[in-house]
């Protein structure tokens, strides 16, 4: 990994209504402008519906103001509640239609489409089990879509509060090393590290290959901070074990999407 890691934002694709707070807060266009006004390399480029994207307006966007397309994001596809897991047929059936679309739309583009909380929860009672099973059967469908447009897909361990299903980093790299699916990866968070307790720079170490993209959230999952001793373990560690993914800030808008988008990258760029 260079001295200058490839950065990239979270923003909402053009046609994405519900909401995105970790993401820019701005209409796509002027999200673009400002992100690459402030020096960032790329976008994740959140969506809702999938087969309602233009991959080519897409490209052509990001190409206007210098970016590239770093990954497609899924996590508003599940805002009526489309879920892997969901106890209701229809709503897992729209989930598996909308993410094996954002597989495709990938493909198109070329980048990782990451899979987070629209692989939903379990109800922790008695159909716990068989809602694990269709979550993982979900899984391997999307990254089937995923390998057949020569991408691949990142699952990101998500902590307790967002879901029951691969919450941290050993839970995940073990389904994904059962499935043995050579479409399957990991995006690894760092609030979601933080939050059930996995080392970050440790989980860079034993992730190698099966790591795709990391994302970055300060303390209180807002915009990075100074000095922050975490921080510096983790880039020495991308770095020494050569990842050359994506490093995509995903946090709360604080105290407003310019602000919040400058600090962090200065911090991420400052000297470690």
């Amino acid at each position: 990994m260079s001295p200058s890691p490839r950065v990239a934002h979270t923003v909402a694709s053009p046609e994405c209504r519900a909401p995105v707070p970790l993401g820019y807060a701005a209409p796509f266009e002027r999200a673009l402008a400002e992100l690459a006004a402030l020096g960032y390399d790329g976008v994740e480029i959140q969506v809702q519906d999938p087969e309602r994207v233009d991959p080519a307006a897409l490209e052509a966007a990001s190409r206007r103001h210098g970016l590239a397309v770093a990954a497609v994001g899924t996590g508003p596809v599940g805002h009526d509640g489309a879920a892997l897991a969901s106890p209701d047929p229809a709503a897992r059936a729209r989930a598996r239609a909308r993410l094996t679309s954002a597989a495709r739309l990938a493909g198109r583009l070329g980048v990782p489409v990451t899979l987070g909380r629209s692989r939903g929860r379990t109800d922790g009672g008695r159909l716990a089990e068989r809602q694990r099973a269709w979550a993982v059967r979900g899984i391997e469908e999307v990254a089937d879509a995923a390998g057949a447009a020569g991408v691949r897909l990142l699952l990101e361990p998500q902590e307790p509060g967002t879901t029951d299903l691969f919450t941290d980093f050993a839970e995940a790299r073990e389904l994904l090393e059962r499935l043995g699916h050579e479409a399957l990866g990991l995006v690894l968070d760092t609030h979601h590290m933080a939050a059930v307790g996995d080392d970050p720079a440790e989980s860079v170490r034993a992730a190698r290959g099966l790591l795709g993209e990391v994302q970055l959230a300060g303390p209180d999952r807002g915009p990075l901070a100074p000095g922050e001793p975490g921080l510096a373990r983790l880039l020495h560690e991308l770095e020494r074990t050569g990842f050359a993914g994506w490093l995509v800030m995903e946090h709360r808008q604080l105290p407003d999407s310019p602000t919040a988008a400058r600090r962090s990258l200065a911090c991420l760029r400052a000297p470690q």
